[in-house]
Parts: structure tokens; C-alpha cells; sequence
């Protein structure tokens, strides 16, 4: 989640129970689960495939950065 915070533009960044970052298409909200190792990623766009894009490139950055801290 860290890393996710300091990769982020200020200007859209937004931290409630996770990490929310938003610019003019849309936003995406990472959320950590407290009791369970899963992480939900939830997104908008201006389309529905827009927002498929923006879950899935946090899913595959929040991918890398857990391959990083485990190498």
C-alpha cells in the first residue's frame, strides 16, 4: 500500500481505507481486506472497458510490487 501512496500523483491521491487515486477519466480504489489476504480493486471510467483497464493495471502493479518485496 505504501509503495502504491508514493507511486501516486498528489494532486488525486486520496487514502481512506486504502488508496484512492482519481485524475480526469476516472478513478481506481485500492481496498486491503483487514481479516483475509485479498485486496479488492474497484475502478470507473468514462466506459465499463475503461474501468476493466483501471482495476486491472492497479491489480497488476499491486502483482509486481508483491513479486518485488518477496524476491
Amino acid at each position: 500500500m505504501r509503495t502504491l501512496v508514493e507511486q501516486a500523483d498528489p494532486a488525486g491521491l486520496l487514502l481512506l481505507d486504502g488508496v484512492k487515486t482519481t485524475d480526469a477519466e476516472g478513478w481506481t480504489l485500492v481496498l486491503p481486506d483487514t481479516e483475509t489476504p485479498v485486496t479488492r480493486v474497484q475502478a470507473e471510467g468514462r466506459t465499463r472497458a475503461e474501468a476493466e483497464q483501471r482495476a486491472e493495471r492497479a491489480a497488476k502493479e499491486i502483482e509486481w510490487i508483491l513479486a518485488e518485496a518477496t524476491a
